[in-house]
């Protein structure tokens, strides 16, 4: 038989080898998640990116598109219907001024969006999923209070 005092250090003992052996099976098994997780993010960020850009200059195309129809319109009419005239030129200058605020719009839009990952930049996430379990602060799980 086992005195008391040696089966309770066998416990602690057994105990922190478990506990260290399952937080590394834990996170070994997470770590193949985590990298997949944070390229996948990564990659809908980009392809949504994309797409607000097609957005905007499919936007930029149209007004363009505008500000050179009104432009046709009054280089068109008869210098005599002078009132014609005045109100092409003033849907000119209409048309050439929300181009103006669609291409500043746009500048600011491209300013606050954050640009594609580099090479570097997701070389440098693959390296931090796999170095994941030493950076991780639940490296040691033996710490943890088993109160769940």
């Amino acid at each position: 038989m086992i005195p008391v005092g040696m089966r309770y250090k066998l416990l602690i003992y057994f105990r922190r080898n478990l506990d260290e052996f399952v937080s590394q099976q834990m996170l070994q098994a997470l770590q193949p998640a985590t990298l997949e997780l944070s390229l996948s993010a990564a990659s809908h960020l980009e392809q949504e990116r994309t797409e607000l850009n097609r957005l905007w200059q499919q936007r930029l195309e149209r007004a363009v598109f505008e500000a050179d129809r009104a432009r046709r319109h009054y280089q068109l009419v008869e210098p005599e219907n002078r009132l014609v005239a005045r109100q092409l030129a003033q849907e000119w200058e209409l048309k050439l001024h929300s181009q103006q605020q669609l291409q500043e719009d746009y500048d600011r839009f491209c300013q606050t969006q954050a640009q594609p990952l580099s090479a570097a930049e997701r070389n440098a996430i693959c390296q931090l999923a796999y170095d994941f379990p030493s950076n991780s602060q639940y490296g040691n799980l033996a710490g943890i209070r088993r109160d769940i």
